[in-house]
């Protein structure tokens, strides 16, 4: 009798690396514009405001800094016995029973949850803040801002190159298949 090393039955799905590359990019190219400007002529900024505008720059720059850093932990991990969504500040866990719904609808790309699978009190505190800056931008990009406040949505689609490639579908087909029907296109 053989048997399946618990190891393999654990897959990990990160982020693209495009899209954690991205936003630091964007820094880097903001701040070199910034310098650029500001000593490229002599008569563009006093000396006074050339060391205002590196203060500043390192003062956001602490505040960006570690943000970058966490999109790198945002992690989807997919076992026989569920779903981990590891997001920066909070984790999302849930068995496959406990999954309602696969919603593939473009850029909303998510597993809807019957219970929340999470009791962070970031969470709804993040949606608060996020619908108080944007107002409209929550729904934009989960599709339902009270369902993620509550913890009952995981959200797929910062992963979908590997739904593209095949293994994240195919994990969820495996451990997940009453979401799909027979046609194997998803139920919701």
């Amino acid at each position: 009798m053989t048997t399946t090393p618990v190891a393999s039955l654990r897959h990990v799905y990160h982020l693209n690396p495009l899209r954690l590359l991205i936003f630091p990019l964007l820094w880097v190219a903001a701040l070199g514009l910034c310098l650029y400007l500001s000593f490229s002529s002599a008569d563009a900024f006093t000396p006074a405001a050339n060391r205002m505008l590196l203060v500043l720059i390192g003062i956001v720059s602490l505040f960006v800094a570690p943000f970058f850093a966490l999109m790198w932990q945002s992690r989807l991990v997919l076992t026989p016995e569920g779903i981990t969504h590891h997001q920066f500040g909070y984790t999302i866990r849930s068995s496959w029973d406990n999954v309602a719904m696969l919603d593939l609808t473009p850029r909303v790309q998510r597993l809807v949850l019957s219970r929340p699978g999470s009791q962070s009190r970031l969470l709804p505190m993040s949606v608060g803040v996020l619908e108080a800056a944007a107002p409209g931008t929550t729904e934009d990009l989960v599709g339902d801002k009270d369902a993620l406040a509550e913890g009952r949505l995981i959200t797929l689609a910062p992963f979908m190159t590997h739904w593209k490639r095949g293994q994240l579908q195919d994990d969820l087909r495996r451990w997940a298949a009453r979401l799909f029907d027979e046609g194997d296109r998803p139920l919701g």
